[in-house]
């Protein structure tokens, strides 16, 4: 996944992300979530390499987790996804 360099893959990426919290709403129990704010990284920091880097290095981590990876129009990482024992999906 290219990132920023599609931004219409992206919104979509926002919508589907949205539909899916949407659903878990009513069966939070045994989900997390993590959301990792690159858009607030320093903007030398925000470079394509570096950022496909951290997208693909992220995804790589959670790969063996049952879950979704959403990249966001402003870059940042959403990770929908399992949960271990005794976490829970937070507001």
């Amino acid at each position: 996944m290219t990132l920023a360099e599609t931004p219409r893959k992206n919104a979509a990426q926002e919508y589907a992300l949205v539909e899916l919290v949407e659903r878990l709403e009513r069966y939070r129990v045994g989900r997390i979530a993590v959301h990792i704010h690159l858009s607030h990284l320093a903007p030398h920091h925000r470079r394509a390499q570096y950022l496909r880097l951290a997208f693909t290095t992220f995804d790589n981590a959670v790969s063996q987790r049952e879950g979704q990876t959403f990249l966001l129009r402003n870059n940042d990482i959403v990770f929908v996804g399992q949960a271990e024992d005794g976490q829970f999906l937070e507001d």
